[in-house]
């Protein structure tokens, strides 16, 4: 079980620093790895060049429950105190819940659902 605490800090602090050097703290690029810097400005660009609002997603698997919670939350925060809150959900999926999914991204649902109907 430490090794997976650990792992899942080393990944939110990963993902946390590449949101904030993509929304515009250039120098912590260097805080973190390449490849995730790369497929969180992937996220982000994708978000913002379709008119549609369409884009990539990104699954983390975090295997432990409480953990999974708390990237969630982490991840959530880091999103939204780098205002990037509009251009991709974070969802937490839990199969003994329903998926939580916020009200801007539910009316982006509803018309891609009743646009490909």
């Amino acid at each position: 079980m430490h090794s997976a605490v650990i792992r899942t800090y080393v990944l939110i602090r990963h993902y946390t620093l590449a949101l904030m050097a993509v929304s515009g703290q250039a120098q912590l690029q260097k805080h973190t790895s390449a490849e995730t810097l790369e497929i969180v400005r992937g996220l982000v660009t994708s978000a913002r060049c379709c008119p549609s609002h369409h884009g990539h997603m990104v699954l983390i698997r975090v295997p432990s429950p409480p953990l999974a919670s708390m990237a969630y939350q982490r991840l959530r925060e880091a999103r939204e105190s780098t205002g990037l809150q509009d251009l991709f959900e974070i969802v937490l999926g839990d199969p003994g819940s329903a998926l939580s999914v916020g009200e801007p991204f539910l009316s982006q649902l509803k018309i891609i659902t009743v646009d490909s109907q």
